[in-house]
């Protein structure tokens, strides 16, 4: 086992990386700064505590005299001893969680920026998140890269306000900007970070109620788990989706029912789901959509695909999801409260350009638009549909 010494030299070697690292993307552009910054501060923030553990270590070794490899008698020394084997593994994890999860990204964006066969890409991506945090109503900084699948990372610290996030598309449709209004889910976990107290606030207590009503038949310990699974987890992810479909409206909701009528559109996560089940989600986004009422838009034909695609599929029920995480008492109050408590529809603005540029593309005609409506508009044409014009576009000019 390694002494708290070597452990000590041993953060304070990564920590020396991490400083060694960041320095060679200083001189990067200002997407970046937010994140270095966030880096940085995290490395001071362990450097304290390291600093703190030492002093109590040098206690431990003046007052009660221990060495590497001495066994403790006195129950003081070993309770201090445990404190600081503790804080180290505090503040490692810290570093993982934070520096360790941030720095390759970062990476990755300075990459992307120089990659000739990537770089334009990349900065079309990086245009187009700039426009849709703007549309959204977000002032958090937001980085784009490509990556391994679409996800956000929450730079989160108690000493930096406000957040940071880290978008990403996958790597292998950077050539498919229509594929990209996918990042309107991740836009929505920035939403909801941004406004956790108020989600918690409003919506947490109806799902717990819900809960209670629930008849007492019905396994108490299932039930628990039922409610924290709804409050930790699909809670956030269904707020995610409402601000995904209030944000971009059919754009969104086209590119992730393919994504379910690729995949199984009834597969959950076993034994305990952390995300809520494909049906679940399309379903929900379909009724938000619909309450939308968007004018030339009739979202018939996405629920016809969606219903003749479930009534061919053959699936095992998991029976704790159907009959506890899915129960109608819950899941109507739950989609209720939720669709409520998003109120910002972006969506109804964008769409009559979305609509107009969709119509010129089809007749190959130019609008005067920016990114974020074309790529809105692509997501709505069949894949077949050619799109370097687009890209080309918005490249050369970089509008």
């Amino acid at each position: 086992m390694a002494s708290p010494q070597s452990k000590i030299d041993d953060i304070r070697n990564r920590i020396a990386f991490f400083r060694d690292t960041i320095v060679k993307h200083q001189a990067g552009r200002l997407e970046i700064v937010p994140f270095l910054q966030f880096i940085e501060e995290e490395l001071e923030a362990s450097e304290r505590d390291l600093q703190e553990v030492e002093t109590n270590l040098q206690i431990l070794k003046s007052w009660f005299g221990y060495q590497d490899g001495v066994i403790l008698t006195d129950r003081q020394a070993r309770y201090m001893l445990t404190g600081i084997l503790r804080s180290l593994s505090n503040t490692e994890s810290a570093l993982y969680l934070r520096a360790d999860s941030v720095l390759p990204p970062v990476q990755a964006w300075s990459f992307q920026e120089i990659d000739l066969p990537l770089r334009a890409y990349h900065q079309l991506l990086t245009q187009y998140v700039e426009q849709l945090t703007k549309h959204a109503g977000l002032e958090d900084p937001h980085m784009a890269i490509f990556a391994e699948e679409y996800f956000n990372l929450t730079c989160a610290h108690p000493r930096q306000s406000p957040s940071a996030h880290i978008l990403s598309a996958t790597c292998s449709e950077a050539r498919m900007p229509h594929r990209w209004s996918i990042l309107g889910h991740e836009i929505g976990h920035s939403i909801y970070d941004w406004q956790k107290e108020y989600f918690e606030r409003t919506i947490s207590p109806e799902i717990t109620a819900a809960f209670r009503l629930i008849p007492a038949s019905v396994d108490r310990k299932e039930l628990l788990e039922a409610e924290d699974t709804w409050l930790e987890n699909w809670l956030q992810e269904l707020v995610a989706d409402c601000v995904a479909v209030k944000t971009l409206g059919p754009s969104y909701v086209s590119q992730f029912v393919i994504d379910a009528l690729e995949a199984n559109p009834l597969r959950v996560e076993l034994p305990r789901p952390i995300h809520p089940p494909m049906h679940l989600r399309v379903s929900f986004q379909l009724e938000v959509l619909e309450g939308l009422s968007l004018p030339g838009f009739d979202p018939s034909a996405f629920k016809g695909s969606w219903e003749t695609y479930l009534r061919n599929i053959v699936y095992g029920a998991n029976p704790f999801v159907e009959n506890v995480l899915l129960d109608p008492g819950v899941v109507t109050p739950a989609k209720a409260i939720i669709t409520s408590a998003v109120q910002s529809t972006p969506a109804v603005e964008l769409w009559p350009r979305v609509r107009r540029v969709k119509e010129g593309l089809e007749c190959n005609r130019m609008e005067p638009e920016d990114l974020l409506t074309y790529v809105s508009a692509l997501s709505l044409l069949p894949r077949s549909f050619p799109q370097e014009r687009v890209v080309q576009r918005f490249t050369v000019a970089g509008t």
